[in-house]
């Protein structure tokens, strides 16, 4: 709700968020679309302002919490260490796909490991049922300088 910047970071990063239902079952949620910067001290502070902005709005007791994006942080990291506390990842839960989330606008390239974008579900309400990172094109060409992630749930 407030443009701030985290201690230590280089850049204002953003999560934009929204409190969602779905149509055909009524259940609520809330989810997080964000941008990290890559230091383990930034991503865990941020953690800390998403995870406290979703308790403030019923987030994990009441509704369920969805976070996704780029992190910029790698899955042994102590930053993505604090999210998957509260969060399962949606890769590693189901099994742990090692296909490259990002290709800096060259489709071809391939780095096996190199994931830094996750989809995120809370542990009490989430169940992950298909993860799979996006290996397209569209329209003849790339519309960001990471792979798309797909992912479908189960919500209790």
């Amino acid at each position: 709700d407030v443009e701030s910047k985290a201690d230590k970071a280089n850049y204002l990063r953003g999560a934009t968020w929204a409190k969602l239902k779905v149509k055909e079952t009524g259940k609520q949620f809330l989810y997080y679309s964000t941008h990290l910067e890559g230091y383990d001290e930034t991503v865990t502070l941020s953690y800390q302002v998403i995870r406290n902005h979703a308790l403030k709005h019923s987030g994990f007791t009441k509704l369920p919490v969805f976070v996704s994006g780029d992190f910029n942080t790698r899955p042994w990291s102590a930053g993505y260490s604090e999210f998957v506390q509260t969060f399962n990842d949606f890769n590693d839960y189901l099994g742990f796909d090692d296909s490259c989330t990002v290709h800096g606008y060259y489709p071809d390239r391939v780095a096996p490991n190199y994931i830094i974008d996750y989809v995120m579900g809370d542990q009490k309400y989430v169940v992950p049922t298909h993860y799979e990172v996006l290996n397209r094109q569209y329209l003849g060409g790339c519309i960001s300088d990471h792979r798309g992630i797909y992912a479908e749930c189960y919500i209790k």
